[in-house]
Order: C-alpha cells, then sequence, then structure tokens
C-alpha cells in the first residue's frame, strides 16, 4: 500500500548499543535574536560563537550536533518563560530578543532515529549507506518538523546520516512502512556528526 507523505523529522527509536533511548537531552543556547525557525525534529547545527542554529542541507563542515527536540523561551507579552516545541525566530513577535534561548536538543551520537524517505522509497539495499537531510518548513501548530532523508542515498562520507534498518524492521504492518513504496519510514544514525569529529568547525 502506498505511504502517507506525512514527515515528522527525526525521531529518536533506541541507541546503536542496544540499549532503550532514556529521554536523555542537552541545553543549548539559541541567540534571542535568532530569527530562524526551529522545529521539534530538525537538525540544529553548533556554530563558532558557542549557540546552536537550525541545520542546511549539503553542510560539509562537521557542525552538525544534534535533533531539536524544544525549547523554553520568555514571552514578551504575557511577561513569562513557555516551553514550546518550536523557536519562532525572533521577528515572530512577543519575544524579548535580548534574552537567549534555552533550547534542549538529542545530541548522543549512538542514536538511532527513525525518518521518513523525501521521495522514491529507500530499499533494503541502501542499509550501510550515507545519506543528507532535506530541510521543509515544520507544522506552525503542532511545532513538529517536516524534514526527510533525502532518498538519493550513496558512500559521500559527509552525508550527515547512515541508514541502519527498514522502520519497523521492514515489516509493513501500518502506513508509512511499506519498503517498496515512496515515502517510506528508515532507521537512521549519525555518520558525519560533530561529536564523532576530530576536527573543529
Amino acid at each position: 500500500m502506498a505511504n502517507p507523505n506525512s514527515p515528522f523529522g527525526f525521531k529518536p527509536i533506541r541507541r546503536l548499543d542496544g540499549a532503550a533511548w532514556s529521554g536523555n537531552l542537552t541545553s543549548r543556547k539559541i541567540l534571542g535574536t535568532n530569527n530562524n525557525v526551529i522545529c521539534k525534529g530538525d537538525v540544529v547545527i553548533t556554530v563558532s560563537t558557542g549557540y546552536i542554529d537550525v541545520g542546511a542541507a549539503g553542510k560539509t563542515d562537521h557542525s552538525n550536533l544534534g535533533i531539536f527536540y524544544g525549547c523554553h523561551y520568555f514571552n514578551a507579552t504575557i511577561g513569562y518563560n513557555i516551553w514550546s516545541n518550536r523557536w519562532p525566530g525572533s521577528n515572530s513577535g512577543a519575544l524579548n530578543s535580548s534574552i537567549d534561548v534555552d533550547a534542549f536538543i538529542i545530541d548522543d551520537p549512538l542514536v538511532v532515529f527513525e525518518v521518513m524517505a523525501s521521495a522514491a522509497a529507500i530499499p533494503f539495499g541502501a542499509i550501510g549507506e550515507n545519506a543528507d537531510y532535506v530541510v521543509a518548513t515544520g507544522n506552525v501548530l503542532s511545532g513538529i518538523s517536516a524534514w526527510t532523508l533525502n532518498s538519493t542515498t550513496g558512500s559521500t562520507a559527509t552525508f550527515p546520516f547512515r541508514v541502519v534498518g527498514l522502520g519497523n524492521a521492514g515489516v509493513n504492518t501500518s502506513p508509512g512502512y511499506d519498503s517498496a513504496s515512496a515515502n517510506n519510514i528508515v532507521e537512521v544514525c549519525w555518520n558525519d556528526q560533530f561529536y564523532k569529529q576530530t576536527a573543529s568547525i
């Protein structure tokens, strides 16, 4: 059956060492004047100032750091901090851009994620290959990412992710897990990630 075209970004499911993902998050800072929207499930990068920012496809500088999981920021309209799946950008109104944002990310280099293929099916034979991500605008209301894994996989060493399995072990029991159809769900781990490199950015 056809898979729904319903991207959700990168969703943690386990660790490569066989342990369950424990829910551990790392706190990092987003510059208060950052206008870039970041949604839960988007890739974030580390920048030379020490802050994090939203990722961009095609990066080769080893700056891919982790997956955004939400943030805590001061809402000037209501006068207190709120939790959100989405950083709306400093130009969205009702924000105090002089205050940096507390962001929470999954930066463990051993976490395995589920992600949807951007277009054509990523087949069983692609296990062990690398892939880039495809950037898309997330859901404004839920704050959930719409990023996908580029269906064109290969041996490029600087691609950020490696395909390690098909979603649900390739068993087509529910929508999204038909590995013969476009937009199937696959499992990936980090290939080129900040903590897995010896070079600085």
